[in-house]
């Protein structure tokens, strides 16, 4: 779905420096390699909360920026499983890992991990679980479409 968000991210500077960006790579994993990680700046539980509820992280560098292109959003448990889907054998079962890499060529330029969405693919003990992404977040995949940054102070 095309969007237009205003994100904020942590930890990354204060400023998009693109030279920084690295390209999303698969990984038998929750999440990929790569990318830029946000939150929404509305979230109600957005990174900057997550950590301050569990004391973790340094929000002492941060910047906003606008963000316009083709969102995959996971709202719930779902839109999740109707993703391309990578899957590799743990132990004696299956699990399921989200294929960030079709994503991309499938034309989406981020992933958008909604607070209902992140509560109802916590479950460890399914197939496919996002746990590990801790709070609502946008991972943009596509360094293209962040249209502007501005700093702001943590």
């Amino acid at each position: 779905m095309e969007m237009k968000l205003g994100l904020i991210t942590y930890g990354c500077g204060e400023s998009f420096q693109r030279v920084l960006f690295e390209p999303i790579k698969n990984r038998e994993w929750i999440k990929p390699h790569g990318g830029l990680w946000s939150s929404p700046i509305d979230s109600e539980l957005g990174w900057a909360d997550w950590c301050k509820s569990n004391d973790y992280g340094n929000l002492s560098q941060s910047f906003e920026f606008e963000f316009e292109g083709n969102v995959f959003v996971i709202d719930s448990y779902d839109d999740a499983l109707s993703a391309p889907i990578l899957t590799c054998d743990v132990l004696d079962y299956k699990k399921h890992y989200i294929d960030f890499e079709k994503l991309i060529a499938l034309g989406y330029d981020a992933v958008w991990l909604t607070e209902c969405g992140e509560y109802e693919t916590r479950n460890f003990n399914r197939p496919l679980s996002l746990y590990g992404w801790d709070c609502e977040s946008v991972l943009i995949m596509n360094p293209d479409c962040i249209l502007e940054s501005c700093e702001v102070s943590a």
